[in-house]
């Protein structure tokens, strides 16, 4: 899962057009992690394609993880219950 995609589940209202970059607020804004500089803003210009590579990013502690070890586990027994 992106930060993009949590931020769409948790807050869409910060998300659209109307916004600089396509998103109002930076990931730590929202407390998805600790503060980073942003690459978004230099000396008073603001880069919307650095934004969204910034909000692209996977975070690092999602369920997609804990969602990757069910799978496994769950194809193992199918596949070892016809195996065994």
């Amino acid at each position: 899962m992106t930060f993009l995609d949590r931020l769409r589940q948790e807050h869409p209202e910060f998300i659209g057009e109307k916004f600089p970059g396509g998103v109002a607020i930076c990931p730590e804004d929202c407390g998805y992690e600790k503060s980073t500089p942003c690459g978004a803003m230099t000396v008073g210009q603001f880069d919307a394609s650095a934004c969204m590579a910034c909000w692209e990013r996977e975070v690092p502690d999602t369920s997609s993880a804990a969602d990757a070890a069910p799978s496994p586990q769950g194809e193992g027994r199918e596949g070892g219950g016809g195996h065994g």
